[in-house]
């Protein structure tokens, strides 16, 4: 298999109804390698050169891909990415067809790029089924019938700026090294965070992983009131299949934010990597 063919067979099964959740080995399939260049000036030091143009992995340079929301469903009636044209603007590079500086942005941890959040709570369709009801549905009242959601991380531009508030290329090693710390801890959580499908049982577990790892990397503040919220609309006791639903909600909200932070932690390697032979070049001895 190519390593696009892998790249998207992987994505695919992230918006599909999965049974399973995605471990960190699988996320790191599905990532296009993390490249930042570097240069050396007059005194020896590294410093950050111009990112090299990377082609998307995943849509060819071609800018669209399979629309990820509704491709899933036979006959979708509603679809607030594509607009049911089946075809949207690929996430991984946002429809330009290069990836983005990964020293300045990271795909969107709400919405993995797209902008917009597929509803949970009527599977994309902008009807539900009520326990009783018939088998015709109702319009969904989370997502207004449209299908989805505005992504409330990113307001709606799929990138993020990268951690310690975009400032993450100019950190000094002890605080990368601290950061790099809270977040591999947080993966770890993450990782063996198993939904019950009961919710707020799951949104306390799912609070109190994230402890310090906020302060480096602001953006999953607002990360952690959207899952929150999105997750207290969809708990919905009399919505037929209600724990289903909410577990792949859970699903969902786990792989997008779980891509998020192994892609900054590649990031921060990058830093730390460069932070340490300044280090090692400065206390040489002068020749």
């Amino acid at each position: 298999m190519s390593i696009r063919s892998t790249i998207t067979f992987v994505l695919l099964l992230c918006f599909a109804v999965s049974a399973q959740d995605k471990t960190v080995a699988e996320i790191e399939k599905m990532m296009p390698p993390v490249k930042v260049a570097t240069k050396l000036d007059e005194k020896g030091q590294k410093q950050w050169d111009k990112s090299p143009h990377q082609n998307c992995p995943v849509c060819e340079a071609k800018k669209t891909v399979k629309c990820m929301h509704c491709n899933h469903l036979d006959t979708p009636e509603k679809c607030v990415l594509c607009k049911k044209t089946r075809k949207a603007p690929c996430n991984y590079c946002l429809g330009t067809g290069a990836l983005a500086d990964p020293l300045k942005h990271a795909l969107c941890p709400g919405c993995f790029g797209n902008g917009v959040v597929a509803c949970d709570s009527c599977g994309n369709r902008g009807k539900i089924r009520w326990v009783g009801g018939g088998k015709k549905g109702t319009k969904c009242l989370i997502c207004k019938g449209n299908g989805g959601v505005a992504c409330e991380v990113c307001s709606g531009k799929g990138l993020v700026p990268s951690g310690f508030k975009g400032k993450i290329a100019s950190q000094k090693l002890k605080k990368l090294k601290t950061g790099k710390k809270n977040l591999s801890q947080l993966i770890r959580q993450l990782e063996s965070f198993s939904p019950l499908g009961r919710g707020r049982v799951d949104r306390k577990k799912f609070t109190k992983m994230f402890g310090r790892v906020k302060s480096d990397f602001p953006v999953l503040k607002k990360l952690h009131k959207f899952v929150d919220g999105m997750m207290k609309r969809v708990d919905q006791p009399n919505v037929k299949d209600n724990d289903k639903t909410q577990r792949r909600a859970w699903r969902r909200s786990k792989t997008f934010l779980l891509y998020y932070l192994v892609h900054q932690g590649k990031v921060v390697d990058l830093c730390i990597e460069r932070a340490e032979a300044n280090a090692k070049a400065a206390a040489a001895p002068k020749k």
